[in-house]
């Protein structure tokens, strides 16, 4: 079993479009892989920041710049043993 460290968005969009159920986003901080179609086990971390409305696509590209600097920050500070065992855990299949 692999495990990557990564940022992940659930919300509703409020900077491109605001949609009606909300939608889930995953960025693994260091894979490049097609994972289209896979099942993959995400633990939770603890949250960075809220969802919030940007007033440009520039400064949501910077706030999301932060929040992966953030994530690297904080997976490199604390013991991951830490961090999973307070994780919570889901299964999700990449659509």
């Amino acid at each position: 079993r692999e495990c990557h460290p990564g940022v992940l968005n659930y919300g509703h969009h409020p900077t491109t479009a605001r949609v009606r159920r909300p939608i889930m986003e995953l960025h693994l901080l260091a894979l490049r892989a097609n994972l289209y179609g896979r099942t993959l086990e995400v633990f939770f971390g603890p949250l960075l920041r809220p969802e919030r409305r940007f007033p440009s696509m520039g400064a949501l590209a910077a706030a999301i710049r932060g929040d992966a600097d953030a994530a690297r920050r904080t997976l490199a500070a604390c013991s991951r043993k830490i961090i999973w065992k307070n994780a919570l855990q889901q299964r999700f299949t990449i659509l």
